[in-house]
């Protein structure tokens, strides 16, 4: 679950749903990602009660992702 927190001043943020487009999913499905601990998606930080993502964590995700896909293939 996303976590109320401050961002930190070096991180870039982009709104849940922003992060939903760029994969191409719905913001319910989006959410589902958010809670499974075993998909290791990078948990947002809340601010007035809108998720937002670390841009730099996404992204490092998803090399972590295409790392997998690669080894499994």
């Amino acid at each position: 679950m996303p976590v109320k927190n401050r961002p930190t001043k070096a991180a870039r943020y982009e709104p849940a749903t922003a992060t939903a487009k760029h994969f191409g999913v719905s913001r319910k499905t989006f959410g589902k990602w958010l809670k499974d601990e075993a998909l290791g998606f990078p948990q947002g930080i809340i601010i007035n009660g809108h998720v937002y993502i670390d841009i730099s964590q996404r992204e490092a995700w998803e090399v972590i992702q295409v790392q997998k896909s690669s080894v499994a293939a």
